[in-house]
């Protein structure tokens, strides 16, 4: 009896080992991790606060309005995933994984940036201005003068419709023709309403001539395969 006591508690791990596990990870964190990475995983932490307190509302009230819950959740899933995307490319110990198609920090904060404000520009503002397709495939611009002058400056610098326009043409949104849709239509392989964690394929479209010379790899924001 005393030998099954002596050895439970030779296994049982001891509090002052937990504590030097942790010691060591926090330790190797602070020595990894540069301080706009920090910063980042700050944010992290709130938006998963933030999805997590959503979650708990739900449960605890129920989910009405649903389109409201529905907007303030997809909202904080893609912003997750766009600010994991951002930590990936400016993590350094991914500057291999992404040689062939270097990115500065303010390249990936500024794709971050107008991707985020997108993707809230269509969930949370007025859906008889701007919302998605009932398929949620495509977003759909129903009033191209109340979307610049009421909504644009809330979000960008500018009041222009054509610069918002050549926005998404540099991030590979298309147009629809008039003859598949009557009303002004965007779509994007990766932006969609169902699936929030293809978000992070989206990237900046690059010239064609440096494609052409080899200088750039049209490759996704994130590979799977780097650190995070």
């Amino acid at each position: 009896m005393a030998k099954a006591k002596s050895a439970k508690a030779a296994a049982a791990p001891s509090p002052s080992s937990d504590k030097s596990i942790v010691a060591e990870l926090w330790s190797q964190y602070n020595k990894n991790s540069t301080r706009k990475m920090k910063l980042i995983d700050g944010f992290l932490a709130y938006v998963l606060a933030t999805g997590v307190l959503q979650f708990v509302y739900c449960v605890v009230f129920g989910t009405y309005p649903f389109n409201s819950f529905l907007s303030g959740f997809l909202a904080t899933v893609g912003v997750f995933v766009f600010a994991v995307s951002l930590r990936m490319q400016i993590n350094p110990l991914n500057v291999d994984a992404f040689a062939a198609n270097p990115r500065t920090p303010e390249r990936a904060f500024a794709d971050f940036l107008f991707c985020s404000l997108l993707l809230f520009l269509v969930v949370v503002e007025d859906a008889s201005i701007i919302r998605w397709t009932p398929d949620g495939q495509a977003f759909e611009i129903l009033d191209q003068r109340m979307l610049a002058n009421r909504i644009l400056h809330r979000y960008f610098r500018h009041t222009k419709y054509a610069s918002f326009q050549r926005q998404l043409n540099y991030f590979g949104f298309r147009k629809w023709p008039k003859q598949k849709a009557a009303i002004c239509t965007y779509s994007q392989l990766y932006f969609s309403r169902d699936n929030p964690a293809d978000l992070h394929r989206i990237k900046r479209r690059v010239k064609a001539s440096l494609l052409d010379a080899g200088q750039v790899n049209a490759t996704p924001l994130v590979d799977c395969s780097v650190e995070i």
